[in-house]
């Protein structure tokens, strides 16, 4: 999304009366901004502070929590507005200039309360989408023997199912662009795009559908092992607009009454709101993404849509504390090796702890035997630091080593060729960066372990979605090259 600008006039929520001229720019990552020309008067007190034998005055400042506009004959709500700077009159103490910040900024509509559950339905164009459902795409198809050639589109079924109280349906629309004439050259362009509408069985407010969202927006993003973000957002409302217009009949002429005055008739239409809001990892719609399969971990081909989301949203919400870390290393990628590998190591071991929380390395009855024999040999002033050292639960090795037996283990070893090796680096490195041990795992191949470890990671998800050994197994091997020129240290 490229940079837009909007000057109008805008006022807060139930004073339409006071409005103030301004312009509201959306930047390419979502952010809004909105300039004035005088402002609002949000102070609320003042009080001082002292700090060094110096007095600062300090201006308290009340949010604007729903603030409307309306520009280019379009209806906006912004939501959520702090004042980020604001020039006074030094007469008057009224603002000369003042610039808002908004949370969230929707196009289309008025709103009166950003908690109001009037949002029936959302629709979302996201990247990488329409490559990954492998709904269709242009072909172009030469035709040697009868001297022509024909560029057409490939279509497949949309999907279309319910689950977690929802209904959602993909679409693909197809165009074709008129040919274009440029000197000796005349080009066709075909365009397929993707789009994704989910209708609710209850209401919800501008906010309601975020964790769907965010859900298949993670989904897209573990396929394509690149991060992902939403093109364009959109939220239809509950109550469509009614609308009074003269009929017209079939040639084009008002229709009127006796009396001569036209004929009225009711007309109504959906209103929709497009929805901007800051994100953290931006959009570009306009790189060229390969269609092809082997660019993505698995595709809608391996397991159609109405049967991956459903498990994807059950199991996202089992395990979502170690892939909000994994796919925070794509959203917003750390530069040195060192954090990318230690937080992989601790995304890997929360992973198996949310696979298997009740996992004990000796059965109960054991371990309090065990325990209770060494409590009877030790000092009793030592008791309270043995009790809080001394659990019945798995080591990180143990641990690591317990999700490389998930997958299919022939795509492990695809990644991983001695797991024994793995395990040892990565818990050296792991221990060595988080506790500051001087020398632990220092000449350990970190870039190495991380692109392994992560791996493992898409591979024990997939394994949990249903995924068939084959399709894990092409997953390791078509991204084997990444570990393949590297040696374990």
């Amino acid at each position: 999304m490229t940079e837009q600008s909007y000057t109008g006039f805008w006022w807060e929520d139930g004073a339409a009366t006071e409005q103030q001229p301004g312009t509201l720019t959306i930047a390419a990552d979502g952010k809004a901004e909105l300039n004035l020309i005088r402002g609002f008067d949000l102070f609320t007190g003042r009080k001082e502070i002292e700090s060094g034998g110096i007095t600062f005055e300090s201006f308290d400042e009340r949010p604007i929590e729903v603030l409307h506009g309306v520009a280019d004959n379009k209806e906006f709500t912004l939501l959520g507005c702090r004042s980020s700077h604001v020039q006074l009159n030094s007469l008057t103490g009224k603002p000369d200039k003042q610039t808002l910040r908004a949370r969230r900024v929707l196009i289309g509509i008025h709103l009166k309360d950003s908690g109001q559950p009037v949002f029936k339905s959302c629709t979302l164009q996201i990247e990488n989408m329409q490559q990954w459902l492998q709904q269709g795409r242009p072909i172009f198809r030469p035709k040697f023997e009868e001297g022509e050639a024909q560029l057409f589109i490939s279509t497949e079924k949309s999907a279309s199912f319910q689950t977690h109280g929802c209904s959602f349906r993909t679409e693909m629309t197809a165009s074709f662009r008129l040919p274009q004439e440029r000197r000796n050259v005349s080009t066709a362009i075909g365009t397929v795009a993707s789009t994704l509408y989910i209708h609710s069985n209850e209401s919800r407010s501008d906010n309601g559908f975020d964790d769907l969202l965010k859900a298949v927006v993670d989904l897209l993003t573990f396929a394509r092992n690149e991060p992902c973000s939403v093109i364009r957002q959109t939220l239809i409302h509950n109550d469509p607009q009614t609308f009074h217009l003269p009929m017209f009949d079939d040639s084009g002429e008002i229709v009127v009454d006796n009396d001569g005055r036209p004929e009225i008739e009711e007309t109504s239409e959906q209103v929709e709101a497009e929805v901007h809001a800051q994100r953290v990892f931006t959009p570009d719609s306009d790189i060229r993404v390969p269609s092809r399969s082997h660019k993505f971990l698995f595709t809608a081909a391996d397991m159609p849509f109405e049967e991956i989301l459903p498990k994807w949203l059950e199991l996202r919400q089992k395990v979502q504390r170690s892939t909000d870390m994994l796919f925070g290393l794509l959203y917003g990628r750390p530069r040195y090796a060192e954090t990318r590998m230690l937080i992989v190591a601790a995304a890997a071991e929360t992973l198996s702890r949310c696979l298997n929380e009740d996992a004990i390395p000796m059965t109960p009855f054991d371990f309090d035997r065990l325990r209770t024999r060494a409590l009877g040999a030790i000092d009793p002033s030592d008791r309270d630091r043995f009790l809080s050292a001394f659990r019945n639960e798995p080591n990180y090795r143990d641990r690591i080593h317990d999700l490389a037996r998930i997958p299919y283990p022939v795509a492990v070893d695809a990644i991983i060729p001695d797991r024994d090796t793995w395990a040892n680096n990565l818990r050296d490195a792991r221990h060595g960066l988080a506790h500051g041990l001087a020398g632990r795992g220092a000449d350990i191949n970190i870039s190495l372990l991380y692109e392994r470890t992560t791996y493992l990671i898409y591979l024990v998800l997939m394994h949990e979605l249903g995924f068939s050994d084959a399709v894990q197994l092409r997953a390791a091997q078509s991204n084997q090259y990444l570990m393949g020129h590297q040696q374990e240290q």
